[in-house]
């Protein structure tokens, strides 16, 4: 449950296409999604409501990698590791001679999942596959849409949505 620091460009370096902008920053050993969404074309925004806002997501991203235990919790207060033993044991392979070992694909690497998982197993495997940002006609934050993943991949290739307001408030949402 690690990333590198996250450096937020302006968002006019980012790319845009009308009201949605989107740029790439490493995290998790790969390259992931970052985007906004916004109530109007980009183009319309000021270059000094580029930079508040280019700040504002920059504090929010920040806050998400300081606060991931917190997210983490909220996670699995919601019971999702138990939704995740029943995926790994419906889905994955069952290691012959072992008790409660499965294996799971990860392009086409056969991983070995021993349950039941802790909270220290699972929240270790948390990684974010996206970081959506939804800003309002008047370039205010609404929401921030966290897609959540796991390495190993517990769910299957889905990603668990995890939703912050302007306030840091975590709701999770669905797989």
């Amino acid at each position: 449950m690690s990333a590198d620091k996250i450096i937020v460009p302006n968002l006019l370096e980012w790319e845009i296409q009308d009201e949605y902008a989107e740029f790439f920053p490493y995290m998790f050993g790969d390259h992931r999604l970052v985007g906004a969404d916004f109530a109007h074309e980009i183009a319309e925004i000021s270059h000094e409501n580029t930079t508040k806002i280019s700040a504002k997501i920059q504090d929010m991203i920040d806050w998400i990698f300081t606060h991931q235990s917190n997210i983490a919790k909220e996670i699995i207060a919601k019971d999702y590791i138990h939704l995740a033993e029943k995926w790994v044991t419906e889905l994955g392979e069952k290691v012959e001679g072992l008790d409660n070992c499965y294996l799971v694909y990860e392009r086409k690497e056969a991983i070995p999942i021993q349950l039941p998982l802790s909270k220290q197993v699972f929240s270790n495997a948390i990684e974010y596959s996206s970081i959506n940002f939804i800003f309002d006609k008047n370039n205010q934050l609404d929401t921030c849409i966290i897609y959540v993943t796991f390495k190993p991949d517990y769910f299957s290739s889905h990603a668990i949505e995890v939703c912050l307001d302007a306030d840091y408030t975590i709701t999770v949402g669905g797989l």
